[in-house]
C-alpha cells in the first residue's frame, strides 16, 4: 500500500515508524502542545496531592500559585506574610488522603471478577503463578491507584527483557510519567499508536505496533538504533493508565477524580493559610497603656528617645541601644504592647475615666468566619469528589431520599473508578498473556465490580432488624442478612467459606428460635 507521512503500512495493515521518521519526530514532536498541557495539569494536581517537605521538592505549580495569590494580595507586606506563613506539606494533602481512603473501597467490591482463558489448564496455572510473581494486584492497588490523584496522564508500558530466560518470555509492566514522553500518537478511541520516550541516560525508546526499538544519542547529538525487537501483538505495548479524558479534543489529558475540584482546592489552601495569620493575631493579645516619660540617661548623658539611647556621634540604628529602663517594663509572655498618648486635661466636671492599661481582644466574627469557611470548603470538595457527606452531616438526621441520593452518588463515583481500573488491568493482563504465550492465550475477564461495601455493619444490622420488625418478605430479609455476612467477612475468604457452611447447616436462619 501507499506510504503515508510518518507511517508505513505492511501487508497486515500494522503501522510501523521508519527509522528516519523516528529521528525527525525526536527533533520535532507532533503532539508537543498536548503533552505540555498534560504536564501542566499534573503539576497542579500534584501540588495538592503529593506530600513534600519543602519548596525544593514541591511541584512547579507552586510558583504559579504564588503568582495567583499575589494578583489579589497586592500589598507587599501582606503577600510576604502569606509566603512566610505558608508551610509544607500543604494543608490540602490531608483532604486528598481522606478522599483517597473513600475511593479505595473500589477494591472491596462484593461482585468483582477475575478470570483468564488459555488453551490448556496447565498454561492457565502457569499464567496465574506468573501474575502472582509480578504482584500485579498489589501493583494496581498501590502504584496505579496513587497515580489517579497526581499522575493521571501516566502510561502503562508492558516491556520485555533483552534476553529470554526459560520456556516463555517474561514481560513486565511499569508506569511511565508523562514528562518523560517525547512524542506519541493516539487514534480516535484514545489508543496509543506509537510512543517515543526517554528510556535512560542517553537512550530513547520507540514502541509501536510492530516492534520495540532503542536508540542511543552520542555526545554530538547523533541518534542511532541499537535494539530492534519485533513483537506479535498487533498493537503498541503502551496504554494510558486512565481511560476517561477531560474532553474529546485532547485525548492525552485525562480526567482525575479530583480534576473538577482543583480550583476549589486552590482557594481552600488560601483560606487555610490566611486563617493561620488570623490565629497568630488571636493567640497573641495586644496590650496598651498610656505613654510615660523616661528619665534614663546613659553614661554619655544621652536621654532615652522612644525606647533607645544614642551612643557615639551617629544617630542611626548602628549607634543606638535599647533603653534598659523601658526594656524592663515590657510584657512577660506572648503579645504586643502599644503606648498611646495620655488623655488631655479636660473640664473638672468631665474627667477621663479610662483604665491606664487595657487589652484589645481578637475580633470574634473574623475568627468564626474563617473557621466556618474552611469547614464549608472542605465538606464541599469532599462531597463533590466522593459523593459522601462529611461526618458531621452524617450525624444529622437524614430522610430516606437523602440517604438514597448520597448512596447512589457514592456508588456512581466508585463505578467510574472501577471502570477505568478494569480497562487498564484487562489491557495489562491481555498484553502480558499474548507476549508470553502468543496464540495460546485467549482472553481475560477482569471487572472490579459494581457493588461496594458502603454501609457499616451497624447500619446493615439495623436495616436487617427493621426489615424483620416490619414483616418484609423473606427473600428481602435474606438479602439484608447476606450484606451483613459480606461486611463481616470482606477480604477474608476463609471466614466467608465458614459462614456459607454454617448457613447451610442452620435452617430457617431468619426466624427466631
Amino acid at each position: 500500500k501507499a506510504v503515508l507521512p510518518f507511517i508505513m503500512w505492511t501487508q497486515n495493515t500494522i503501522m510501523a515508524l521508519l527509522d528516519q521518521q523516528i529521528k525527525e519526530l525526536i527533533k520535532a514532536p507532533l503532539n508537543l502542545p498536548s503533552l505540555r498541557k498534560a504536564i501542566q495539569q499534573e503539576q497542579r494536581l500534584k501540588f495538592h496531592s503529593q506530600i513534600v517537605n519543602d519548596s525544593k521538592e514541591v511541584s512547579p505549580y507552586y510558583r504559579d500559585y504564588l503568582k495567583w495569590v499575589n494578583s489579589f494580595l497586592t500589598a507587599t507586606d501582606k503577600f510576604q506574610r502569606f509566603k512566610n506563613i505558608f508551610s509544607f506539606p500543604v494543608q490540602t494533602n490531608d483532604l486528598i488522603d481522606s478522599i483517597a481512603d473513600e475511593h479505595s473501597k473500589v477494591f472491596e467490591s462484593n461482585n468483582s471478577f477475575f478470570d483468564y482463558q488459555l488453551s490448556s489448564p496447565e498454561l492457565k496455572a502457569d499464567f496465574i503463578d506468573y501474575l502472582n510473581h509480578l504482584k500485579l494486584d498489589e501493583f494496581f492497588k498501590t502504584s496505579v491507584f496513587n497515580c489517579i490523584y497526581g499522575a493521571i496522564n501516566s502510561i502503562l508500558i508492558v516491556d520485555l527483557p533483552l534476553l529470554q530466560d526459560g520456556d516463555y518470555s517474561s514481560p513486565y509492566v511499569y508506569i511511565l510519567d508523562i514528562d518523560k514522553v517525547i512524542d506519541l500518537s493516539v487514534d480516535s478511541d484514545g489508543k496509543i499508536k506509537y510512543i517515543i520516550f526517554n528510556y535512560g541516560k542517553n537512550q530513547i525508546a520507540v514502541f509501536d505496533e510492530l516492534s520495540y526499538r532503542l536508540y542511543t544519542k552520542d555526545d554530538k547529538g547523533n541518534i542511532f538504533n541499537t535494539v530492534n525487537s519485533i513483537h506479535t501483538l498487533g498493537y503498541c505495548p503502551a496504554q494510558f493508565l486512565w481511560d476517561g479524558s477531560l474532553n474529546n479534543n485532547n485525548r492525552i489529558v485525562k480526567e482525575s477524580p479530583i480534576s473538577a475540584s482543583v480550583s476549589a482546592l486552590d482557594w481552600l489552601l488560601f483560606v487555610q493559610t490566611g486563617k493561620k495569620s488570623l490565629d497568630i493575631y488571636a493567640a497573641y493579645p495586644i496590650y496598651w497603656g498610656f505613654e510615660s516619660d523616661c528619665d534614663y540617661k546613659n553614661e554619655e548623658g544621652n536621654k532615652c528617645e522612644g525606647g533607645y539611647t544614642n551612643y557615639g556621634l551617629g544617630t542611626d540604628s548602628a549607634h543606638q541601644r535599647i533603653c534598659p529602663t523601658c526594656d524592663s517594663k515590657k510584657i512577660i509572655g506572648p503579645g504586643s504592647y502599644i503606648a498611646v498618648p495620655p488623655p488631655r486635661p479636660g473640664r473638672s466636671d468631665d474627667p477621663d475615666l479610662r483604665n491606664p492599661v487595657g487589652v484589645v481582644p481578637a475580633e470574634d466574627k473574623s475568627l468564626n468566619y474563617n473557621t466556618t469557611e474552611e469547614d464549608r470548603l472542605k465538606k464541599r470538595i469532599y462531597e463533590n469528589c466522593t459523593g459522601k457527606g462529611s461526618e458531621s452531616v452524617n450525624k444529622q438526621a437524614l430522610n430516606e431520599d437523602q440517604v438514597n441520593s448520597q448512596f447512589e452518588s457514592r456508588k456512581a463515583i466508585l463505578q467510574y473508578i472501577s471502570k477505568n481500573l478494569s480497562v487498564a488491568h484487562t489491557w495489562v493482563v491481555d498484553t502480558i498473556g499474548r507476549l508470553r504465550y502468543d496464540d495460546s492465550f485467549i482472553s481475560s475477564s477482569i471487572n472490579y465490580g459494581t457493588e461496594f461495601y458502603l454501609q457499616t455493619i451497624e447500619s446493615a444490622v439495623n436495616d436487617y432488624a427493621n426489615a424483620k420488625k416490619n414483616g418484609l418478605p423473606g427473600y428481602i430479609i435474606a438479602e439484608k442478612r447476606k450484606l451483613i455476612q459480606d461486611l463481616q467477612t470482606k477480604n477474608n475468604p476463609n471466614s466467608k467459606t465458614r459462614l456459607q457452611i454454617l448457613e447451610i447447616l442452620e435452617p430457617y436462619t431468619d426466624l427466631s428460635p
